[in-house]
């Protein structure tokens, strides 16, 4: 990997981060006026591949089509050309880990991804696929993309959270010279169609069934197809896998379904497209959306990737540190093996030679007083000593236990040190508290009951924990039990109240008690602290006018959800169904 930075035209490389067999990735940087700074991420292709017209054709191509993909779901590209003989295409830069390295990390430490974080990832992909295969040239033409290679590897998680679909290096698309004949293989045998393994014409729903292979691993926590290559090729022609309900029985049935109407062997059995796609794994969820905490699939990456992050922030940090002044970097700690007592080697004996003389004459005083005071002394004394050498090596074990994620190990020293009471308890306490706290979100999907009991633990020691309180009515919600609900999330608003999150979720609790007067006024609370999610909160607000029989006030918030979001579509047909019905209404 290259570390020494380089000018390229108006870009800085910092270094070289990845490479392939045609072109090779750079982290840089643009600079402008008054300071301003951004980084980018530079795709390059080999020079020696220039006079290989179709090779430098397909790179074009790539290009060309980047720039009509505009999506948040999709990595963005901000400029193309060709410099010193080199075809280049400048994307943002992305700090985070493809969904294999995610899922090689969780399988290693024995975890999962979990449904939430399963479908969030999922239905993000859905939305840039379907932006990609409907989108349309300057002129109004379908473009008719498929990706041809939606896999692990080309699904990107940032430590904030966002999902990328990366490398539509081998989408065909309508009328683009360099496609591929029909007959060649293009992508990852492991994800592919059938018709696309046995090389027939594909489209958007071969696409469909590489994300329905995505959702089966990414739940089961396994893969579907797997063997050598050979294996791999008559796997995916004949889609020969387990179906979803013998490895995972749990499942919802929608779920199950939905999923093996993604894998269906034949297209025309399969979703027409991911807007339906969507609209199935929407359904699945009940019929009053609750909202997670959607930092619990960035707190994940950032908790599995610690030490990654860490080392990219330095090195990063250090890049672009060059040429200038240097910057204190917060990630960075004191390299304690270079701090000494100050003594050098004569000094040191120096002054061990008169401690030693120092004790000596405590001893002689001692032994004047008497013996037995002097036996008492050190006895006390040592079992002090004990004591204490024996607390500080907890905190250090524990503190050694988190910084390797093992914190039920850290939580159960920290207890140990907080019971013997012979340190002050601030620092221990919180590190107590958030080793329980970082246990208690790893289990909130896989085993819920012991997530709710280190919960309650972090409240007997900490009642104001917002994020148990928080934590603990969504433990609620997904068992149904709304008024320990209700309750969590009022202790919530106590402390901080206006929670829109709190807030959204206290109005689905009320509302499904029947307690719908009080549900309104949680979410009008909620959308008066104008989250992203407000149409999310308006079409619950429609749906309890609707209960109530008020069908204007219905109306209302469900026209003010489409106008907000476009795309919510369950938004829009639920409007649709309103207004059919109020429009039948005397």
């Amino acid at each position: 990997m290259s570390t020494e930075a380089i000018q390229f035209g108006k870009y800085t490389l910092l270094d070289r981060i990845a490479f392939g067999g045609m072109a090779e990735l750079y982290r840089a940087k643009i600079t402008g006026e008054e300071g301003f700074e951004k980084l980018v991420a530079i795709k390059k292709i080999y020079t020696h591949l220039h006079s290989q017209k179709e090779m430098v054709k397909a790179f074009i191509d790539e290009a060309k089509l980047a720039a009509y993909l505009q999506h948040a779901n999709i990595v963005e590209v901000y400029d193309f050309g060709c410099l010193e003989d080199t075809y280049f295409i400048v994307m943002e830069y992305l700090r985070g880990k493809d969904l294999r390295s995610v899922s090689n990390r969780l399988q290693d430490a024995e975890q999962s991804l979990g449904l939430n974080n399963s479908l969030l990832i999922a239905t993000s992909i859905c939305a840039g696929l379907e932006y990609a295969h409907q989108l349309r040239d300057i002129a109004g033409n379908p473009l008719n993309i498929v990706h041809r290679d939606v896999s692990p590897q080309n699904i990107f998680i940032t430590y904030s959270g966002q999902v990328k679909i990366l490398d539509f290096g081998l989408a065909k698309v309508a009328g683009r010279q360099s496609a591929t004949e029909t007959g060649t293989l293009k992508g990852k045998l492991a994800y592919m169609a059938p018709e696309q393994a046995q090389g027939k014409v594909i489209d958007r729903r071969s696409d469909i069934f590489s994300l329905g292979i995505i959702l089966y691993e990414m739940l089961s926590g396994r893969r579907m197809y797997e063997g050598d290559t050979l294996k791999l090729l008559r796997q995916a022609q004949n889609r020969s896998f387990v179906p979803p309900e013998l490895i995972m029985p749990e499942l919802p049935q929608s779920l199950q379904g939905t999923l093996h109407r993604m894998l269906a062997f034949a297209p025309d059995e399969r979703f027409a497209d991911c807007s339906e796609v969507l609209n199935a794994l929407e359904a699945c969820q009940a019929d009053f959306s609750y909202r997670s905490q959607e930092r619990q699939l960035s707190r994940l990456i950032c908790e599995l990737f610690a030490d990654d992050k860490v080392e990219e922030e330095q090195r990063l940090a250090e890049h672009l540190r060059q040429g200038a002044d240097p910057m204190p970097n917060p990630y960075v700690r004191p390299d304690t093996t270079e701090i000494g007592n100050g003594l050098d080697g004569d000094s040191a004996q120096r002054a061990e030679a008169m401690a030693g003389a120092v004790l000596r004459r405590r001893w002689l005083a001692w032994a004047a007083a008497g013996c037995g005071l002097l036996l008492l002394l050190a006895g006390g004394l040592f079992f002090g000593l004990n004591r204490s050498v024996s607390t500080a090596e907890k905190v250090a074990e524990g503190k050694e236990a988190f910084e390797a994620r093992r914190f039920a190990e850290a939580a159960d020293l920290f207890e140990d040190v907080l019971a013997q009471k012979s340190v002050p308890p601030g620092d221990v306490e919180s590190q107590y508290l958030t080793s329980l706290e970082r246990q208690a979100e790893t289990l909130m999907e896989t085993d819920p009951e012991t997530a709710r009991r280190l919960w309650r633990k972090i409240l007997a020691t900490a009642p104001d924990h917002v994020a148990a309180h928080y934590n603990l009515g969504l433990l609620h919600i997904g068992a149904s039990e709304y008024q320990p609900a209700i309750a969590s999330f009022q202790a919530v608003l106590k402390y901080q109240p206006q929670m829109a999150d709190a807030l959204f979720n206290l109005g689905y609790a009320y509302a499904k008690s029947g307690q719908y007067d009080e549900a309104v006024a949680s979410y009008l609370q909620a959308a008066a602290q104008s989250p992203p999610y407000q149409d999310e909160i308006l079409y619950n607000l429609a749906t309890v006018y609707e209960i109530q029989g008020d069908w204007q006030k219905a109306l209302q918030k469900l026209e003010m959800a489409v106008e907000l979001n476009p795309d919510n579509e369950r938004a829009r047909e639920y409007l649709d169904k309103v207004q059919r019905k109020y429009a039948q209404s005397p």
